[in-house]
């Protein structure tokens, strides 16, 4: 069963307030390295012709990202992964400027590109949302992304009990009302048959540093500085 998100959106598909941090990489838009972005407008279009479509918020194509780590929300305040030496009842503001301090004094030796490539569909955890799952390009590129959560959520006092079941994505839209049955399988198959056509015809995604972001809802995140 889908999930809706009305944390994030109003039920007409607006975006409600939903400020926090993130670590990601923006799809490239330009240039030789933006099949995946391209595929992902193209995803973005069929699903305009689609009955379900008026029970999805989507998002702006500017916004396309995969996320490298999940930063500081509301949503987060109760989870584990919570900072150790942050107060639970910090302003969100003062998150942001507390995330930002840590990570200045951040230095990895990061070789880029990221190379990843989107994964092969598996109904049994593809077609229930709406993104395109990806993964590391090679068993090298996935030690250096784990070797990289690891150390960043390290440096902030972070925990994540579920860290290795992380699956990386980029997302298209969020449910913000219920399917009918008929448009529940429609849509399950509208998503794999995405991620197929994307697994065949990008063979690997080439993105750039990643970006401590900061962001007031689900339609722009802003860009502090680069991660190295």
């Amino acid at each position: 069963m889908l999930l809706l998100n009305q944390n994030k959106f109003y039920p007409d598909g607006r975006p409600r307030p939903y400020a926090g941090n993130t670590i990601i990489c923006h799809l490239p838009q330009q240039g030789v390295q933006s099949s995946f972005f391209n595929a992902m407008l193209d995803m973005y279009r069929d699903s305009l012709a689609q009955d379900f479509c008026a029970k999805l918020a989507l998002l702006p194509p500017s916004s396309y990202h995969m996320t490298v780590l999940d930063g500081l929300n509301d949503g987060r305040r109760a989870q584990p992964s919570w900072p150790r030496a942050l107060a639970r009842t910090t302003p969100m503001p003062s998150c942001d400027e507390w995330v930002r301090n840590r990570l200045e004094t951040f230095d990895y030796g990061l070789a880029l590109p990221i190379r990843m490539r989107p994964s092969r569909p598996d109904p049994s955890c593809d077609g229930q949302v709406p993104h395109i799952r990806l993964e590391p390009a090679d068993p090298a590129q996935g030690r250096v992304l784990a070797g990289l959560r690891h150390a960043l959520a390290t440096h902030m006092g972070m925990k994540d009990p579920l860290a290795d079941q992380y699956v990386f994505h980029t997302t298209l839209a969020y449910q913000v009302r219920g399917f009918s049955q008929r448009e529940a399988v429609e849509f399950t198959r509208f998503v794999l048959h995405w991620q197929d056509v994307m697994r065949r015809t990008v063979p690997e995604i080439l993105l750039g540093a990643p970006e401590l972001c900061f962001f007031s809802d689900m339609y722009a995140y802003h860009r502090q500085f680069f991660i190295r």
